[in-house]
């Protein structure tokens, strides 16, 4: 990496064609514009991030040490909230990923890969929001969309909250930071292609 070069500006530069690709590979303002496709979407998400944040959690005192509260970043919660509105309750029924299909967490600059994609998608998710509010999927106070809001007004702050603190490692171990966020696109889009059919996600 470049001199002065932060790490967030190259890890948006070198991982563009991971996050085209998945852009690319699965359309969500389609998916998420009818019931169907939206309670599909949430139950793939749901089988991606449980197993994931788990092992976030785990580095939970390196997160603190470095500003991030790992705790206020989980979104499982907030899927499984949303599922419930829309009466969904077969959480257990749902496919466990196994670890070959995640990315690899074994210390914490993988860690920091991964919610680098992570909390860099609740940048995107607010305008699957503004498209969501726009239908009738969800409730009159926008109840079933809880994920994909995030963070709401605060988006931006915690995004920027969470660049500072990537931004510390910048010129230290780079590229393990860069391969851990390259896996993290490349796990995820290859679940979202399969999960169209084991999570019932209907085009």
């Amino acid at each position: 990496m470049k001199p002065n070069f932060k790490l967030s500006d190259y890890l948006k530069l070198e991982s563009r064609k991971a996050h085209e690709s998945i852009e690319k590979s699965f359309d969500l303002l389609s998916l998420v514009s009818h019931h169907q496709g939206y309670i599909g979407v949430l139950k793939a998400f749901y089988s991606y991030y449980r197993q994931l944040e788990v092992h976030l959690e785990n580095f939970t005192e390196d997160f603190t040490q470095v500003g991030l509260d790992i705790k206020t970043r989980l979104k499982l919660q907030l899927l499984k909230k949303d599922l419930l509105y829309y009466e969904w309750t077969n959480f257990e029924d749902l496919p466990r990923l196994e670890d070959k299909q995640l990315p690899q967490v074994l210390n914490f600059l993988q860690a920091m890969g991964v919610l680098y994609v992570l909390e860099g998608s609740t940048l995107g998710g607010q305008v699957i929001s503004w498209h969501l509010k726009r239908s009738k999927l969800l409730g009159p106070s926008g109840e079933g969309g809880h994920f994909f809001y995030g963070y709401g007004d605060k988006t931006h702050e915690m995004w920027n909250t969470f660049k500072f603190a990537l931004n510390g490692f910048s010129g230290h171990n780079d590229n393990i930071v860069l391969n851990s966020a390259r896996e993290t696109f490349h796990t995820l889009e290859t679940w979202l292609i399969q999960s169209q059919k084991e999570c019932e996600i209907v085009l």
